[in-house]
């Protein structure tokens, strides 16, 4: 759908391990900590 396509242009600039049309939506730790100002990783708390 186009709604799929748009999404996979805005996240393929992140890496895409594997993709289903169902489920959750996940980064790495360290690219998401990245992505939020560039925070190391052991900055980051677990959740």
């Amino acid at each position: 759908s186009d709604k799929v396509e748009a999404f996979l242009d805005v996240v393929r600039p992140y890496g895409i391990d594997e993709m289903v049309r169902t489920g959750k939506v996940a980064l790495h730790r360290y690219l998401a900590a990245r992505i939020n100002g560039g925070e190391s990783v052991a900055s980051t708390p677990a959740k």
